[in-house]
């Protein structure tokens, strides 16, 4: 009867990959590829663009801990195994988006909700060199944001955009 809002946070895509082990089926580990030749720190570049913070320690179950330093990348064995643990997060992800979203519908409240996806930071996975969001990089600024309004965006009447969307501006009410 009354206007309500909720926030579902999902912690995951973030290190360590805690998710179901089902979810690495979808993701052949022999089809997963390492990054593709990561360049140097390019010349001149601030240190506040690439910080070596403590997150860049990886840890994996096959592998152990590693301390990533960004002019060294990971071997290929690591870098895969990392891949593959965050595509299966990602893929997690959507599907637990996709329960609330049916839980939505469930309740008869789809007609008057609107539903917004998004993150708080890109993640590298080997670009630059790098892993997790510590960059200025667009890897690890470039977030998803989707956004679902009833009767705007249902099919047929959605579309996708390439202009730039604050996150701010979701949470701003101007």
């Amino acid at each position: 009867e009354q206007p309500f809002f909720v926030v579902a946070g999902f912690y995951r895509p973030h290190l360590r990959w805690h998710l179901p082990a089902a979810e690495y089926a979808h993701y052949d580990e022999r089809a997963v590829t390492p990054p593709r030749r990561t360049r140097r720190k390019p010349v001149d570049m601030p240190d506040v663009a690439w910080t070596t913070e403590g997150c860049h320690t990886l840890t994996t179950a096959d592998h152990g801990t590693h301390v990533v330093d960004m002019d060294r990348p990971l071997g290929p064995a690591v870098a895969r195994e990392l891949r593959r643990g965050y595509f299966a997060c990602v893929s997690w992800i959507d599907r637990l988006c996709g329960r609330v979203v049916d839980a939505v519908a469930r309740v008869g409240a789809a007609s008057q909700t609107i539903v917004v996806v998004s993150s708080d930071h890109g993640f590298h996975l080997g670009e630059q060199a790098s892993w997790t969001k510590h960059t200025l990089f667009e890897h690890a600024t470039r977030v998803p944001l989707l956004v679902k309004v009833p009767g705007a965006t249902d099919a047929g009447r959605g579309g996708t955009s390439r202009g730039f969307a604050d996150l701010v501006d979701i949470y701003h009410p101007s």
